[in-house]
């Protein structure tokens, strides 16, 4: 079996890479999914992908700005 090592930066670097590469791909234009600092904390549901990473998909925040 063979490993990759990576620094955390490259790691971050790389995913950031393969998403751009995937959106390009299919045509992705808008994204689902912003960053905690973008929502409303507290009222949207958001997936944990890491312990400093949490991705709240933006049609939660349509409907909770709506529903004020």
């Amino acid at each position: 079996m063979e490993v990759i090592c990576l620094e955390n930066e490259a790691f971050y670097a790389l995913i950031e890479e393969i998403v751009q590469r995937l959106k390009e791909k299919n045509n992705i234009i808008e994204d689902k999914w912003i960053s905690g600092e973008e929502a409303l904390p507290g009222k949207v549901k958001y997936t944990k992908l890491h312990f400093r990473i949490s991705c709240i998909r933006t049609d939660e925040i349509l409907n909770a700005l709506t529903h004020c």
